[in-house]
């Protein structure tokens, strides 16, 4: 999905298993055998926005050794 966006493409991670109807719908469409278990897609295309960058890091959220201990 980063090499998508580096050659300005869009890419979207799409779930597939455990969702029984997506599962068989994906074996059909690809002939897959039943042994196969599809997990997800990644569609790849040209966007239809650009959007403004988010700054989604949280250093509250960021914990350092173990669960809730802080970085001193």
């Amino acid at each position: 999905m980063l090499a998508a966006h580096d050659f300005g493409l869009g890419a979207v991670w799409t779930g597939i298993y455990p969702m029984k109807d997506r599962v068989d719908g994906f074996r059909k469409a690809f002939g897959l055998p039943d042994h196969v278990f599809p997990l997800g897609l990644v569609p790849i295309g040209y966007p239809a926005q650009q959007p403004e960058p988010q700054e989604r890091y949280r250093e509250e959220k960021v914990y350092h050794n173990r669960y809730g201990q802080k970085k001193e």
